[in-house]
């Protein structure tokens, strides 16, 4: 009992010891332990193949990072001093920074189901496109001019969804639905609700409107803020009136 102290290396379960204290087997502390110098780090490896926890002091007055490193010194992860951190970057200017290791999905963000099923994945690939995938399978991007697509790995609008019609983009339009078959937008409302197109500008939001009322079925055209024409559900055309 009490305290004891040694001149050279001590080994335990070793009759060599190549550091102060070096033990042969497992070590269980129901205390801490600590790492303390210039350069404090914990290292654990095999035959000189390490992975080891580090935090530096140098030059940073204090404020010190904590590294965990794999292999031959490869930063695989790093707190900084302003508590940002790095997963493949050793400077990670933002509260999480993550930088593949390679130009592919296998260096992006992955989540599996509990099953082992499914699998979502992202990754920002060397080209500045954002990616979405589904298995293996990009399924949703945005590129570096911001146009984002659905089932479109190339959009050519601000939203692009499909793709396969072989026909050009007009890049005039933000919205684009296009596929190889029927393509269309759909508009779903209540049965006493309304669906709507809506055209405006910045002295009136609201001045032109396509509407078709579920109420009484049917589809009327405002322009200039007023109904001009109407269809009903019996098919007659009114122009300038709201009669039947």
């Amino acid at each position: 009992t009490g305290d004891s102290s040694f001149v050279g290396n001590v080994g335990i379960g070793t009759d060599s010891p190549t550091t102060k204290l070096e033990v042969a087997g497992t070590i269980t502390s129901t205390g801490s332990l600590t790492a303390y110098n210039a350069n404090p780090s914990i290292n654990i490896g095999h035959n000189g193949n390490s992975a080891y926890i580090a935090s530096s002091m140098n030059n940073l007055g204090g404020n010190s990072p904590l590294v965990f490193s794999i292999g031959n010194n490869n930063v695989a992860a790093k707190i900084v001093a302003n508590g940002n951190f790095g997963i493949g970057t050793d400077s990670p200017d933002l509260s999480l920074t993550v930088k593949a290791g390679v130009d592919s999905r296998l260096g992006g963000i992955g989540w599996e189901s509990n099953d082992g099923v499914h699998e979502w994945s992202i990754d920002a690939n060397n080209a500045g496109n954002f990616r979405i995938y589904k298995g293996a399978t990009a399924v949703a991007r945005f590129d570096s001019s911001g146009n984002f697509g659905i089932a479109n790995t190339n959009p050519d609008a601000l939203l692009h969804v499909g793709a396969g019609s072989g026909a050009a983009v007009d890049t005039a339009y933000q919205i684009v639905a296009e596929g190889s078959g029927i393509s269309g937008i759909q508009i779903l409302s209540g049965t006493t609700q309304s669906g709507r197109l809506v055209f405006g500008d910045s002295d009136n939001n609201d001045i032109g409107i396509i509407k078709y009322d579920h109420s009484d079925n049917s589809l009327q055209t405002i322009v200039n803020a007023a109904e001009r024409m109407r269809i009903t559900s019996g098919g007659n055309v009114l122009i300038g009136t709201q009669g039947t």
